[in-house]
């Protein structure tokens, strides 16, 4: 575990290239604002040793290269399997967790605004994520070449690149009643126009069949589980009960439950009323934008 040290410059937990090479970490917490002057070797590039990494509240920024081709921080840790991004962080930089071949499981931060060129490209193994309603930018190339079957895009996306996803992708959900505009048809393929089943909210479908882009996509459906505009999250409660607890009011939406360390132990895209079974101790339960501590 490494949480930053005292003699950081100017706010930032400074890490230089190649520091951390040949050092066995498995887990990686990261606990202060994060930066790595300009080079071609990243700090945690290619540790194959890596396996979790976790971004605390705390951290505001982790800084790399704005150099696409350079790499990201975590470029090609091809053991890495699990990441947090805490809520402190705004944006996802270029080629942040590039190459990642066994990356799965992915909770961004609830104040991410920008997800920058090919953040997740090439993580072949990712095949589902949640985008919080914060983010309104998906950079170019950011889910190229990836598992991702199906995405939501939330409702304040404003700005999609070009060639973003795979050609896995089988379906896409908008929660935005009115098509946002795409200035340039590169962001989807032919391949996607025809395979991919675009699903967006009730009463919304004749707009997108007509508006620029998305009008390409052969298969448009109204969905009723998208577009909820008012989902009162201070109605949700948590009952505690012997092994684990429920949920009252969060149907429908995802949970997510960590240890107190940020390790992942149970996700729900969808949760349906039932209960959920722990072992003692203490979590972190992630309800939509809701956090909850709870001790069994």
């Amino acid at each position: 575990m490494i949480e930053g040290y005292d003699g950081y410059y100017n706010g930032y937990f400074v890490v230089y290239e190649s520091v951390f090479k040949d050092c066995p970490i498995t887990n990686l917490y990261l606990g202060r604002k994060f930066y790595c002057p300009g080079s071609y070797n990243p700090p945690f590039k290619g540790m194959n040793t890596l396996e979790t990494v976790t971004i605390g509240n705390g951290v505001t920024a982790i800084e790399d290269v704005e150099d696409y081709a350079a790499g990201g921080v975590f470029l090609d840790c091809i053991n890495l399997t699990d990441v947090i991004i805490g809520d402190g962080i705004q944006a996802i930089y270029p080629a942040t967790f590039k190459d990642c071949k066994k990356l799965k499981n992915v909770t961004i931060g609830n104040n991410v605004e920008a997800i920058y060129t090919g953040a997740f490209m090439g993580c072949t193994s990712l095949t589902n994520i949640t985008i919080p309603q914060s983010v309104n930018l998906i950079g170019d190339l950011v889910f190229k070449n990836t598992g991702l079957i199906s995405i939501t895009i939330p409702r304040y996306v404003r700005i999609i690149g070009e060639d973003v996803f795979s050609s896995a992708l089988s379906s896409i959900y908008l929660m935005n009643k009115s098509p946002f505009a795409i200035p340039d048809e590169k962001c989807f393929t032919n391949y996607h126009y025809v395979n991919t089943t675009l699903y967006v909210p009730v009463g919304s479908i004749e707009k997108y069949k007509q508006a620029v882009v998305w009008k390409n996509f052969w298969n448009i459906q109204e969905c009723d589980n998208i577009g909820i505009d008012d989902i009162d999250e201070s109605s949700i409660s948590l009952e505690v009960m012997r092994g684990g607890i429920r949920l009252i009011g969060a149907e429908r939406i995802p949970i997510a439950i960590y240890t107190i360390n940020g390790i992942l132990v149970e996700k729900i895209d969808k949760y349906t009323g039932e209960d959920i079974f722990l072992d003692k101790g203490i979590y972190i339960v992630s309800v939509g934008n809701k956090t909850m501590k709870i001790k069994l």
